[in-house]
């Protein structure tokens, strides 16, 4: 499977072309005790080796100050993050606290051209051409994270311009280039699923410049000659890893599917939002199938949440949207086509490939 390929959005219609720029448009338990100070791998010690497994749980002390003449983007020094792998949870019962001003409230519609605050901790780039993926910010009280990355430096300095306080972390759904490319602009910690990190070795040994291998939306977003520079992952889990980042958690969990075999998504508590990535969308061939499509609907409606982001879906779903489409789905790998609704036409064609 090529690495370079578009991705769509789990529907038949897909974000809106324009001008270049944006479509206009897991609990934290108290009572966990804390992981011992024995088991956290410092700062130091995993950039000196790259993609280091979890071991349980990871203090991460603050990175320097990327950006100190822009206003609301500093983090306190001494602030720490706490993550957790593979189901543990810890209470990170630590001092500081991020220093942020919210931005304006805008209504949330698909023809917003700037950042949108979605809920109270969830900040959301929604997609753009050539194939911009969504992009999201939460911010805590301690910590902000980034929802993956975006498809260049440019894209993620526009998603960067809009969140008030620069992300720390920057968690991948996967490692197609346009979730990816972007992560050395934001220049924190990153965080992958195993099959991921090993896919981002790959990415870095390609040669980018080689137009006969990359696509369209690659030349539309990195005109040649090029220079892709692939941020390696520094912290790997296998399962879900948790983060604390002060009265807003974030629970990633690996959930596969057609799309890709590392596909994962982030549920954020207590918003109540799921950023899903890319992980309902057919595969590079625009192939559904029924025994990796219909237990992952399953899987995404089983999460404890109201709303979901998707990869390259211009507008945010509620809960009632994302079952109506899933039904759709599921009609359609079941032999049942609705003639002339776009969705369940495109969800025959995908299953019956």
């Amino acid at each position: 499977m090529g690495l370079d390929h578009p991705a769509r959005a789990a529907r038949a219609v897909r974000q809106r072309a324009g001008n270049g720029q944006p479509p206009t448009a897991a609990d934290a338990h108290p009572g966990d005790a804390l992981v011992p100070a024995r088991d956290h791998l410092p700062l130091a010690e995993l950039e000196l080796e790259r993609s280091a497994a979890v071991p349980g749980g990871v203090e991460l002390l603050a990175a320097p100050e990327r950006d100190a003449d822009v206003m609301h983007r500093h983090l306190l020094a001494g602030d720490r993050l706490v993550a957790v792998a593979d189901d543990e949870v810890v209470d990170s019962e630590l001092e500081g606290n991020v220093a942020f001003g919210l931005l304006d409230d805008r209504p949330l519609h698909e023809d917003a051209p700037y950042m949108e605050r979605i809920s109270d901790h969830v900040w959301w780039l929604p997609p753009g051409p050539p194939d911009r993926p969504s992009l999201c910010a939460v911010v805590g009280e301690r910590w902000t994270l980034a929802l993956d990355a975006g498809s260049s430096r440019a894209h993620t300095r526009l998603f960067l311009d809009g969140v008030p306080t620069t992300p720390s972390v920057v968690v991948y759904t996967h490692s197609h280039w346009d979730h990816v490319f972007g992560g050395v602009e934001i220049g924190g910690l990153v965080v992958a699923h195993a099959r991921t990190a090993e896919k981002l070795a790959e990415l870095a040994q390609r040669d980018w410049n080689d137009d006969a291998n990359v696509n369209e939306h690659i030349r539309l977003e990195l005109p040649a000659p090029r220079t892709v520079e692939i941020a390696q992952a520094d912290i790997v889990f296998d399962d879900a890893i948790d983060f604390d980042l002060g009265a807003v958690t974030v629970h990633v969990e690996h959930v596969g599917g057609d799309h890709c075999d590392d596909a994962c998504v982030a549920l954020v508590e207590p918003d109540g939002i799921l950023f899903v990535g890319d992980a309902l969308s057919a595969s590079p061939e625009e192939v559904l199938t029924t025994g990796k499509a219909l237990p992952l609907y399953d899987r995404i409606l089983g999460f404890r949440a109201t709303h979901y982001v998707e990869g390259h879906h211009p507008a945010v779903e509620t809960r009632s949207e994302l079952e109506a489409l899933l039904v759709k789905a599921r009609d359609a790998a079941n032999g049942v086509v609705v003639a002339g609704d776009g969705d369940s036409e495109y969800f025959a064609n995908a299953f019956a490939v």
